[in-house]
């Protein structure tokens, strides 16, 4: 079992035309006890907007570090909606807005 490792279910987080989510790994991983997966839409569907260098998705052993670290890099690429972006439970919607359907699963 991962260190720190709880069941915490799916979470999301809507910024400017993306939706990160995260999910709880099954806890005989030892890549991470969370994966952030990456769903965006409109302008950062343009090539080389998002890309492999950007490291989606992303393993964390700690479910506060997984939500800052995300925060962080939405605000880093000016994504971040101030009272939009919140983590909430659940999935979330990403088709709410029109998308391209690009998504950065594993």
């Amino acid at each position: 079992m991962g260190i720190n490792w709880e069941q915490k279910g799916n979470w999301h987080i809507h910024g400017k035309e993306v939706m990160p989510w995260m999910e709880t790994r099954p806890h005989y991983c030892d890549r991470g006890n969370y994966l952030v997966k990456l769903h965006y839409w409109g302008t950062l569907c343009r090539e080389g907007a998002i890309d492999e260098s950007d490291l989606w998705p992303r393993y964390f052993f700690d479910f506060e570090a997984a939500k800052a670290e995300t925060i962080a890099w939405l605000k880093t690429r000016n994504l971040y909606i101030p009272e939009v972006s919140v983590w909430t439970p659940g999935l979330g919607d990403p088709y709410a807005a029109e998308c391209c359907g690009q998504s950065m699963r594993s």
